[in-house]
């Protein structure tokens, strides 16, 4: 609410105390409205500021009354302006209230539904302006909302839907599927200095990208890491969503290969040495890895084999295992700080190694590299899955090293605790 102005927040702030539905409805009809006015009055029918955007003082005449307004030649243009400015905030805000009303509540759902069958349209539209506009940061002053600003409230409004498991969300799967993609092209893989359009077979694009000439196209965005906290929010939502309806045994597909690749391929690009952690953007990087080691251990963590578009768990599990501990181990003399990935990266191992994923003859190997890696944790883990009692005996000289490495005296207190 704090981000809505007034005279809006205090009206939705009533309305909330009164019962908090009714706040949601008018947050979506001043939402609606808002973005009308603000296509309306945009040269080029825009949902956020672009460069080269002009926004008209008044709406057309030839526009019908609002949801919010009888006739648009009684509201001053201040209000326009609010209104087009808080347009995403305020739909995000409606959203929040409308998907979250309990069962209990003596209220019509049909017509909660009905209000956000109109907002995730709008929601979706608004994203991918945003999203393709997304290294524009307008003047502080202007009366347009940024497209960082869009796509931090409309993402955040996807993930309370998929959440709540909307079904019209889950109708719109193509949709779900291009923003996912422009999440990986226009944010993602530039963050990483990666191109949109690199993949795991280009080798030749690696190796440029080592000597940095791809930049960062959001690398001037204020609120940045709020705008990959919430993409990587989206993502690993949708992960969940697709495990819960491929345990149900009704769809495997939420997200499609999209999904797959927005995770999938930063981690690829870690293994094949296309992007190092020792990188200067630790923030965003921290952010981005940590999330991909997550959605990977919620697809994994469920028993099903098929996690949809062709991939199986065993194999995702062993690819990313792989990631996970060369993370976990990194070459002597390297400074990374990545706590976020290395916590994920351990959890990760922890699902792999306690899971049926992982055969014995793997287990056993990976005692031994969670010894050297110090990660005591998941090396409990593994020789607790190991009965044999090989897992104490593979990595025991790993051990013995490390409790002699009297230049180290932290990896020795480690093992030893």
């Amino acid at each position: 609410v704090e981000l809505i102005p007034q005279p809006f927040a205090a009206s939705l702030e009533q309305e909330a105390r009164s019962g908090g539905v009714g706040a949601g409805i008018y947050a979506a009809a001043l939402a609606l409205d808002g973005a009308r006015v603000l296509r309306d009055t945009c040269s080029k029918k825009a949902l956020c500021a672009k460069a080269g955007l002009e926004q008209s003082s008044r709406m057309s005449s030839s526009q019908p009354a609002g949801l919010t307004f009888s006739t648009f030649h009684d509201v001053d243009e201040s209000v326009f302006s609010s209104m087009s400015l808080s347009w995403p905030f305020l739909a995000n805000y409606a959203v929040s209230v409308l998907a979250n009303v309990d069962d209990s509540a003596e209220v019509e759902h049909d017509d909660i539904n009905e209000w956000l069958d109109v907002l995730i349209p709008l929601l979706f539209a608004g994203l991918y302006d945003a999203l393709n506009n997304i290294s524009y940061e307008p003047p502080t002053s202007g009366a347009l909302p940024a497209p960082a600003d869009v796509a931090i409230a409309g993402l955040e409004a996807l993930c309370t839907l998929l959440e709540k498991g909307n079904n019209t969300l889950m109708t719109l799967a193509g949709d779900l599927q291009s923003i996912l993609d422009l999440l990986k092209d226009k944010l993602i893989l530039p963050l990483l200095k990666l191109p949109s359009s690199w993949d795991d077979s280009d080798e030749s694009t690696a190796e440029e990208v080592k000597g940095g000439e791809t930049q960062s196209i959001i690398s001037h965005t204020s609120n940045r890491l709020t705008l990959i906290a919430q993409a990587c929010r989206l993502l690993e939502t949708t992960c969940r969503a697709r495990t819960a309806s491929a345990s149900n045994g009704t769809d495997s597909s939420i997200g499609g290969t999209a999904l797959l690749q927005a995770f999938l391929l930063p981690l690829t690009a870690l293994e094949s040495g296309a992007v190092s952690l020792s990188g200067d953007d630790y923030g965003a990087m921290d952010i981005i890895f940590s999330s991909c080691f997550r959605c990977s251990d919620i697809l994994i963590s469920e028993p099903h084999d098929d996690i949809g578009d062709g991939v199986d768990q065993r194999s995702l599990a062993r690819a990313v295992m792989m990631v996970a501990v060369s993370v976990l181990t990194p070459p002597e003399g390297s400074n990374t700080s990545l706590s976020k990935t290395n916590d994920a990266a351990t959890g990760l191992l922890m699902t792999c190694v306690t899971s049926a994923l992982i055969d014995t003859p793997e287990k056993r190997q990976l005692s031994v590299t969670t010894a050297e890696a110090g990660c005591w944790d998941a090396w409990k883990a593994v020789c607790s899955e190991l009965d044999d009692g090989f897992g104490l005996s593979y990595s025991m000289p790993s051990i013995t090293g490390i409790l002699a490495d009297w230049d180290n005296s932290d990896r020795q207190i480690s093992a030893l605790a």
